[in-house]
C-alpha cells in the first residue's frame, strides 16, 4: 500500500477527529449510496414496467404490420413469410367501428378480424368463454349468428356477458349507396360468446375480436387488409422491415414496426425514465458538494499535518492524491452499498414480488435491474465526486510550508 493511500486510510479511520467532520462523513457516504440506490432500484422498477407493456403490447400487436392498399398480395404474401426471422404471416383486418346493445349501450371500438383456428394472438391471453362455447363459435354456422369477443372493461361497461346470451351490433357508417343516394351504414348483428383480458386497459377497453370474413363483409372495400408477422426476434423487425420495403413498392402496401405503432407509449416511457434519472442524480451531485465541503473542513483543519509532510519530503503531488485517495475512498464506499442494497431488494421482489392493486393492470410489482445501468453508476457516480473534490484537494497541495508553520 502506498503511503497516501495509508495516510487517507489513517485520516477516515481515525476516532481522533471533530464530531462535525464525522457527521459530514457519515452524511456524505449515506447520501451517496442513498442516489445510488434510488437510481439503480427506482429505474429498475420502470424497466420492469416497460418491459411488462412490451409484452402485453406484443401480445396484442404484431412486431411487424404490413398493410395492403386494395388486396392480400399472395407472391409478395410468400416472400415476407421465406424472410429470415419471420415465424409466420396472418391476415388482418383492423379498424373503427360503434358497437350497440340490446339495452342502448354504445361505445366506440376497434374491430380486428382475424382467423381464431390459425392466429396465436388466442395462446397469450386469458380468454372466458359462454357455457359449451369457444373461439371456433367465431364462425356463422347456417341461422346462428356469428361470434364475438369482447375486452373484459368494454364488456363491464356495456353490461353483457356470455351467459346471457347477449347480443351486440357493429356499426360501420360506410356501407352501399341508398335509393335516394345516401351512404347507408353497413351493420351487423353478432353474439357474445366471450371475454378475453390482455391486461392493458387500451385494449381492454376498446377492443373486440370477430372472424376475418365477417370483418370483410362489414368493412366491405373501405378498409384494406393487413398481414400480421410474427417473428423469433422482435428486435429484428427494423431489419425485416427494410428487407420488406425493398420489394414492396410504396403504391401497394406499406409496412410498420411495433416500435411505430407504439411510438408515442415508448417515447412518453423514455422521456418518464431520463426525467426520473434526471432527478435522482441530483441526490449524488448533492452529496457530492457535501464532500466539498467536508474537503474544504479538512484540509483547513490538516493544515499543520500537511505542512509536517511536506517538510518531511512530501511532494506536493502526493498530498493532492491523499486528499483525491480520501474522498475517492468515500464516494466507491457509498456507491457500493447503494449498489449493494439495491440489488439485495432487487432479488427479494424478484423471489417475493409485491401484489399490486388491479387498478395499476399489473398483478405483481416488476423489477428489472439493468447491467448496464449498475455499471454506469457505478463508473460515473466515483467519477463525479473526485470531480468535486478536485479542487479543495489542489488547494491543499499548494500551501507553502513556511506560511504553512509560521504560527506554530
Amino acid at each position: 500500500m502506498s503511503i497516501e493511500k495509508f495516510i487517507a486510510l489513517r485520516y477516515l479511520t481515525t476516532r481522533r477527529k471533530p464530531f462535525f467532520v464525522s457527521f459530514l462523513i457519515y452524511i456524505s457516504v449515506i447520501g451517496i449510496a442513498l442516489g445510488v440506490f434510488s437510481i439503480v432500484f427506482i429505474l429498475g422498477i420502470m424497466k420492469g414496467f416497460q418491459r411488462d407493456f412490451q409484452s402485453k403490447i406484443l401480445g396484442f400487436t404484431s412486431p411487424l404490420t404490413v398493410t395492403f392498399r386494395q388486396r392480400l398480395d399472395p407472391e409478395l404474401t410468400g416472400k415476407i413469410k421465406a424472410l429470415p426471422f419471420v415465424d409466420n404471416v396472418y391476415p388482418m383486418i383492423e379498424g373503427e367501428m360503434v358497437v350497440k346493445t340490446q339495452e342502448g349501450g354504445v361505445a366506440g371500438v376497434r374491430i380486428r378480424g382475424i382467423d381464431p383456428m390459425t392466429h396465436p394472438l388466442f395462446q397469450r391471453f386469458d380468454f372466458f368463454y359462454g357455457d359449451e362455447m369457444d373461439q371456433r363459435d367465431l364462425f356463422s354456422e347456417k341461422d346462428e349468428l356469428p361470434g364475438i369477443l369482447v375486452g373484459e372493461e368494454l364488456a363491464s361497461d356495456l353490461q353483457v356477458h356470455p351467459n346471457f346470451f347477449d347480443e351486440v351490433t357493429l356499426v360501420f357508417p360506410l356501407g352501399d349507396i341508398g335509393p335516394t343516394g345516401e351512404m347507408v351504414p353497413s351493420m351487423r348483428r353478432f353474439r357474445v360468446i366471450g371475454l378475453f383480458k390482455t391486461g392493458f386497459y387500451e385494449y381492454d377497453h376498446k377492443a373486440v375480436l370477430i372472424h376475418y370474413d365477417e370483418a370483410r363483409k362489414l368493412f366491405q372495400d373501405f378498409i384494406p387488409p393487413l398481414l400480421s408477422v410474427e417473428m423469433n426476434d422482435i428486435y429484428k423487425a427494423d431489419e425485416v422491415a427494410q428487407n420488406i420495403q425493398s420489394f414492396l413498392p410504396p403504391e401497394i402496401g406499406e409496412v410498420k414496426t411495433w416500435q411505430e405503432q407504439n411510438q408515442k407509449l415508448f417515447g412518453a416511457l423514455k422521456l418518464e425514465r431520463m426525467g426520473m434519472l434526471i432527478l435522482l442524480s441530483m441526490i449524488i451531485l448533492l452529496s457530492a458538494m457535501t464532500l466539498f465541503g467536508l474537503l474544504s473542513i479538512v484540509t483547513t483543519e490538516k493544515t499543520k499535518d500537511m505542512a509536517i509532510l511536506q517538510a518531511h519530503g512530501v511532494t506536493a503531488s502526493k498530498v493532492l492524491r491523499i486528499f483525491l485517495y480520501k474522498g475517492g475512498i468515500l464516494g466507491v464506499l457509498g456507491t457500493f452499498l447503494g449498489i449493494l442494497v439495491a440489488v439485495i431488494l432487487g432479488v427479494i421482489l424478484y423471489f417475493y414480488p409485491i401484489p399490486l392493486p388491479p387498478s395499476y393492470y399489473v398483478e405483481f410489482l416488476p423489477i428489472e435491474l439493468n447491467v448496464w445501468h449498475i455499471l454506469s453508476v457505478a463508473v460515473m457516480t466515483p467519477l463525479v465526486c473526485l470531480l468535486a473534490i478536485l479542487y479543495p484537494s489542489y488547494r491543499a497541495s499548494k500551501g507553502s510550508v513556511i506560511d504553512l508553520l509560521r504560527y506554530e
